[in-house]
């Protein structure tokens, strides 16, 4: 997809295990019951005896208990593989090149600050930066991240790619080539890991502020595995929410826009998602951009509701269907149900383009400064 950073999970067969026994299922009972351990670059934090790396104390940690991580730039790519809280005060983890992640593209390594390979992980309160792929990536389920600041990183600032039932919450993305992934980029590369969908469902993405990442898009939902490849071949990417967040100035050194909802698979499908308050302007891209690349995907019933969108595809040549700068665009080749209901849109040629056989269900929309609020054509090039 081009206004996706291409994953390293992409194809089928390109994922190497290169430490195969992270993956042994955590039992379901803490057995050993939740503790707190420290880590800290001096070997004490807050009086206590720590660690001296995070890799060490999430190694010796039992499944369930918390570590907290005291100031401090810790040089790692954190592999997490039972369930634990991390919690960091004023400490940053920035990955050196010599670090790799457990999962991979053999052909080009890389790593990342945090890779979360477990169910029932939290991350709060750390800077994550200088990773050649994500800040933080999350394969497991019913995971946290809060508080974050994810910057320089070479992928994502945040990955949900797998995870389901997931909350990214009030963090700050900026300086990543891109933003907030939600994909199953897992499912694609036919790996079944304990307590992973495999693909993005039911997850909640809120309050973030997410601007100037210069390469893709601020937040995109995409499907990587459609229905020819994967584990979980009727998933897709669905259910989610992407809710009052703050999404500006997002790839205009790259391709990509505000909030991206896509699929460049056969039988892709993203839908009955919703994509609510948030504030999005000064992307490459439409604000909200919803785009079928190949007949046969399903992207129905997704919801665009009560968002402040300004003015946005401010590359005006890279949409062929539209020319103009435009709040909200849709195309497809497959009719395709959409609800837009309840935006302010403002300082745009068009409020609404659609692209395609679009049913647009719209009501209660506001136009300022708006020359067309609404645009189309009858055929989608995609």
């Amino acid at each position: 997809m081009g206004h996706a950073p291409k994953r390293w999970l992409a194809a089928a067969g390109a994922v190497s295990l290169a430490a195969a026994a992270v993956i042994a299922p955590e039992s379901s009972a803490f057995a050993a019951g939740p503790t707190t351990s420290y880590v800290s670059v001096s070997g004490f934090c807050q009086g206590h005896k720590a660690s001296t790396t995070i890799t060490a104390a999430v190694l010796a940690a039992p499944a369930g208990s918390t570590i907290r991580v005291c100031p401090g730039t810790y040089a790692e790519d954190v592999v997490v593989v039972k369930p634990l809280t991390i919690l960091g005060w004023s400490a940053e983890v920035a990955p050196s090149a010599s670090d790799t992640s457990p999962i991979a593209n053999p052909n080009l390594p890389g790593n990342n600050a945090f890779t979360v390979l477990a169910p029932h992980v939290t991350i709060k309160g750390f800077t994550v930066s200088g990773a050649t792929g994500d800040g933080i990536f999350i394969a497991g389920d019913h995971a946290v991240v809060e508080h974050v600041l994810a910057q320089g990183n070479g992928s994502n600032g945040i990955n949900l790619d797998g995870s389901s039932w997931s909350t990214v919450a009030d963090n700050t993305v900026t300086a990543d080539k891109a933003g907030i992934e939600l994909a199953n980029d897992i499912d694609a590369a036919h790996l079944s890991l304990p307590g992973v969908t495999g693909t993005a469902t039911y997850d909640w993405v809120a309050n973030n502020i997410v601007v100037n990442n210069p390469g893709a898009c601020g937040i995109y939902l995409v499907d990587h595995a459609g229905s020819t490849t994967g584990v979980n071949l009727a998933n897709g990417v669905h259910d989610n929410t992407v809710r009052g967040n703050t999404v500006l100035n997002n790839a205009l050194a790259g391709y990509g826009g505000g909030i991206l909802m896509a699929s460049e698979v056969p039988g892709g499908a993203v839908y009955n998602n919703t994509v609510a308050d948030n504030t999005i302007a000064g992307n490459f891209l439409s604000g909200v951009f919803l785009h079928s690349h190949l007949p046969g995907q399903d992207l129905n019933g997704n919801v665009i509701e009560y968002n402040n969108i300004g003015t946005n595809n401010l590359s005006t040549m890279a949409e062929p269907n539209d020319g103009h700068t435009t709040a909200i665009f849709v195309g497809t080749h497959d009719p395709l149900s959409i609800t837009i209901t309840g935006n302010a849109l403002h300082d745009d040629y068009y409020g609404i383009f659609s692209a395609g056989p679009v049913q647009v269900t719209r009501s209660l929309n506001s136009y300022t400064t708006i020359a067309h609020p609404f645009g189309s054509v009858p055929a989608f090039t995609g």
